[in-house]
């Protein structure tokens, strides 16, 4: 078996040309034909798949008496009250960091927030729902009026239509100025 192979110097060359070569078609050669990359970013949907008829259904009820803001996050709807001591205040800005609302309706000349729609979500665990309520019992409490939608079982248009008119006539917490409504601020109460 030994004395089939190449003993002079060209024979393993040759061997060696034919293995670079194989390595240059296998390795190589499919990095240097394969497309760049492109841009570093990709657009998305702002809407999940499970809540598109969600959102129709909101968007044919709201009419054009409200627009609805999809995926609003509540960092930029809310500002923490300066009042609060530091360490209130880092709680309560971690509880609303990353967290958004489904859906918002606004009035459409301002968009100033008049109804959240939350969509219920089964995934969550006992101790995240109960979170969840909180943080939303906060918001409400600082002007926001919410509702919860389950997108599951969803209600018709004109029944939608009419609790978000039943949530609208509820008198806001937030408290009136001479210059209008004041921004909702988040207050959490003291914990400690």
């Amino acid at each position: 078996m030994t004395d089939k192979l190449p003993v002079l110097l060209p024979g393993w060359l040759l061997i060696s040309l034919i293995l670079v070569l194989i390595i240059l078609i296998l390795v190589v050669l499919p990095r240097l034909w394969r497309k760049p990359p492109g841009a570093p970013y990709q657009l998305q949907s702002l809407l999940a798949p499970e809540a598109h008829p969600s959102f129709s259904l909101i968007k044919e009820a709201a009419g054009q008496e409200l627009t609805v803001l999809v995926a609003v996050s509540l960092n930029a709807l809310f500002t923490i009250n300066p009042r609060l001591k530091k360490a209130e205040r880092e709680r309560a800005w971690q509880a609303i960091d990353g967290e958004q609302l489904d859906f918002l309706l606004c009035e459409p000349n301002e968009l100033s927030p008049v109804v959240a729609i939350l969509l219920s979500d089964a995934s969550l665990t006992k101790k995240e729902q109960k979170q969840r309520q909180q943080l939303w019992l906060q918001l409400q409490a600082s002007g926001l009026a919410i509702m919860e939608l389950s997108a599951q079982n969803l209600p018709s248009t004109t029944v939608l239509a009419e609790r978000i008119r039943q949530v609208q006539l509820q008198p806001s917490l937030a408290p009136l100025t001479q210059q209008g409504r004041i921004e909702p601020t988040l207050n959490l109460p003291n914990t400690d």
